[in-house]
């Protein structure tokens, strides 16, 4: 498992009361220092494990002391290492856990995510132009090139999450990109769906004018995997792939079809991305749960268990008229 730094920075007085508080955990490595203006700095090396937990208890015992404050910084390399004890005779295979952040980790990682950049809306309309290219030429390659721009991942994940915790405003803003986002692509589309020919027979078009069991199981694998992504160490970049693959695409066929006139084929791709979107928020929710995302205080989880079970229960609604609706147009 790996390592964090946890620097803590607190009045003399309380510094003393936080050292108490860090030797109940078995930690690596423990340095105090003292500042100007009657600050000390408190300096521990900690398994990556026991971050989520300090971090609770520092929110808890310190928030409301002046001159407060805490960072946690990823140790890449840490010399000599946590010591080790191994019994004789041992096999020296190691099975070591997934790396997880904790929740506030997490929240900063995700706010960076629903920040409108200019970059990422450019990401977005250009990420469209060229699903829209690969669309019409029936290019798998060029329709891949569109999921690897398109910055798709963020918005739902904390969408997710908002939902997890019972955060309104972080819901709020993941809306609001997600919006955003969706009304860039609608745009676009529809406008070259006015000038260019669209076949409607084209094999990437065709495959994405209904909504199909397989569809519904890789939206629900892309949002337990988006989830996966941000609270452990796998490759965020290639899964925000895998989701973008399950919105952008039918996204913008709708699109095109909606401008060429095409209105009930549009609104089959429609369809499809509406599934795509509920099957991603109901696996992203349902993940973040199981992964042991939490509110820290009582109160907060109150009010989260009210926000989850609306969550679940819309998701879960509307995934089942889906499934409904699946299965009487495929009976």
């Amino acid at each position: 498992m790996a390592s964090k730094i946890l620097e803590v920075v607190l009045p003399k007085g309380k510094g003393e009361m936080l050292e108490e508080l860090l030797r109940q955990y078995p930690l690596e490595h423990l340095t105090t220092i003292e500042l100007p203006d009657k600050l000390s700095l408190i300096r521990v090396v900690v398994n990556e494990s026991l971050t989520q937990e300090l971090l609770d208890q520092l929110e808890q015992y310190f928030s409301g002391i002046p001159n407060f404050s805490a960072v946690l910084i990823s140790a890449d390399t840490y010399l000599p290492g946590p010591s080790e004890t191994k019994k004789t005779g041992e096999p020296e295979i190691e099975i070591e856990e997934v790396a997880r952040i904790s929740r506030q980790e997490l929240k900063q990682a995700l706010n960076k995510e629903t920040k409108t950049t200019v970059s990422n809306m450019v990401l977005v309309f250009l990420s469209t132009i060229v699903a829209a290219v690969g669309l019409m030429q029936n290019s798998v390659v060029t329709i891949i090139g569109a999921m690897v721009l398109a910055p798709m991942l963020g918005p739902h994940v904390t969408l997710a999450l908002a939902s997890t915790l019972g955060d309104s405003s972080l819901a709020k803003r993941a809306l609001g990109i997600s919006a955003l986002q969706l009304l860039i692509v609608g745009a676009v589309t529809i406008f070259l769906g006015i000038f260019v020919h669209i076949d409607l027979k084209g094999p990437e078009i065709a495959s994405r004018l209904e909504v199909h069991w397989s569809d519904l199981i890789v939206a629900l694998a892309a949002g337990s995997a988006g989830v996966m992504s941000m609270t452990s160490e796998a490759p965020s970049a290639l899964i925000g792939v895998m989701v973008a693959v399950a919105l952008l695409p039918p996204l913008t066929t709708g699109g095109l079809l909606l401008g060429a006139g095409y209105f009930k084929a549009a609104s089959g791709a429609f369809s499809l991305y509406a599934a795509n979107v509920i099957c991603i928020n109901l696996s992203g929710v349902a993940t973040f749960l199981l992964c042991g995302i939490r509110p820290s205080t009582w109160w907060e989880a109150q009010r989260a268990k009210k926000a989850q079970k609306i969550a679940i229960l819309i998701w879960a609604f509307l995934f089942l008229v889906l499934a409904l609706l699946l299965g009487l147009h495929n009976g």
